[in-house]
């Protein structure tokens, strides 16, 4: 499953998801498709699809076990619920797996986990259809955090890839305060996760996606294929090795940096959010408290020219207000290694105020996962034991499960600034 807020990259990781299992298994990896039960119809396409086609093709809209999130929008504006219970459209179904019995003489782990388990069955029927049912991964994606239900009715090996994007850059909800319900929401489920209650997961950010994007899928490659060795009984575990055009650069590339620009109406809610003091202190507290804890950093304006791969840079103040104009492959190997260390002066200090996000270099990884002690070992091996220190030590959680600490700031920020 992706698992992720809307407009976070959950298509993107997917995509990316599907494309590296396929390279090292071929065929191995099905995505659903609205379309794939009536293409044997004898219809004409056209007609097919107008009829049956579903945007983004969303395993939630496959399905009537559990509530789809524009139906949970819908019930939250007519009932007139209050701003603070927002996040819980984001992850509702978790709540139905929270069952209570008063009867003294049942036994409400055994029935419990008999429903799971048809209801699981159930859900699994509906969606086979829309997938290539011969491939050993089944992909489903839906832009909610309904974690912890899906890992409760699972009737097979689940593997839970959970995307998180810095809240105002992407502003899910259309809503000024978007922060809160992030909040809300990240904070259920990373609870969930430090809890030991998912039994296989990676939490990716969609910056490091973007940023970093071949040293992110590898790592969640070796995740999938330890999960496999360990929860499908398939094995042992074997490396992916990438297709030799993937390079494993350090650097993030200079095109893919416009892809974490927020868009205009984001920014307006941004500066709304800013107008507003209750809006401003909590996004001002998530800066300093929280988001260091993603690796989140601001970026400097960028401009990409489709048409060629050259990159304007406005460095302001600390670059001398001068533009940057990345060297070509006829540069001296000085002028090379300039332009490298002024690229680097694009990843500033985070700011609460509106601009584009990314990630530090050290964050280009997978930030939190089931197989901690798995990928530990990968990335001491992948370095050859020269960086590996310096990039891990400061921050000894990153691969594993979310740390204490930083559950404690977002459990006392959820306190201070509930609505």
């Amino acid at each position: 499953h992706v698992h992720g807020l809307h407009h976070t990259g959950t298509g993107f990781a997917r995509e990316l998801i599907h494309d590296a299992l396929n390279e090292r298994h071929p065929q191995s990896a099905s995505v659903q498709d609205s379309l794939l039960p009536y293409r044997e119809s004898g219809l004409d396409y056209a007609k097919i699809y107008n009829q049956y086609h579903v945007s983004e093709d969303e395993g939630q809209h496959f399905q009537t076990v559990y509530p789809s999130f524009k139906y949970r929008v819908r019930e939250f504006k007519r009932t007139k619920s209050a701003m603070d219970n927002a996040g819980n459209l984001v992850y509702m179904a978790d709540l139905c797996t929270m069952e209570v019995t008063d009867s003294p003489n049942s036994n409400p782990e055994k029935e419990l986990g008999a429903n799971k388990k048809i209801i699981g069955n159930y859900l699994l029927q509906q969606w086979m259809p829309y997938w290539n049912s011969s491939s050993p991964y089944l992909v489903q994606k839906t832009p909610t955090l309904d974690v912890n239900f899906l890992e409760s009715v699972k009737v097979m090996p689940t593997f839970h890839l959970i995307v998180v994007r810095h809240p105002m850059t992407s502003n899910s909800f259309g809503v000024t305060r978007a922060a809160w319900v992030w909040l809300d929401a990240w904070t259920h489920t990373l609870e969930m996760l430090a809890d030991g209650k998912i039994e296989w997961f990676a939490v990716v950010t969609y910056e490091s996606l973007v940023q970093y994007q071949d040293r992110v899928v590898e790592e969640l490659m070796e995740v999938i294929e330890n999960g496999r060795a360990k929860y499908g009984h398939l094995g042992q575990t074997r490396q992916l090795h990438l297709h030799s055009g993937v390079t494993q650069n350090d650097d993030p590339d200079s095109s893919t940096l416009s892809y974490l620009v927020p868009k205009e109406r984001s920014i307006e809610l941004w500066l709304k959010c800013l107008d507003n003091e209750r809006c401003r202190s909590l996004l001002d507290d998530l800066t300093s408290s929280v988001f260091p804890y993603f690796g989140y950093t601001s970026v400097d304006d960028v401009l990409i020219e489709k048409d060629d791969e050259e990159v304007e840079v406005d460095l302001g103040e600390e670059g001398g207000g001068d533009d940057f104009e990345e060297s070509s492959d006829e540069d001296h190997g000085d002028d090379k290694r300039n332009a490298k260390n002024r690229r680097r002066k694009l990843f500033l200090d985070l700011s609460s105020s509106p601009g584009p996000v990314g990630v530090a270099k050290e964050f280009g990884h997978v930030l939190f996962s089931s197989e901690g002690a798995m990928l530990e070992k990968f990335r001491a091996n992948k370095s050859g034991g020269n960086d590996i220190d310096e990039e891990f030590v400061a921050h000894n959680y990153l691969g594993d499960l979310p740390p204490t600490e930083l559950l404690q700031r977002m459990r006392g920020l959820m306190k201070k600034h509930a609505y």
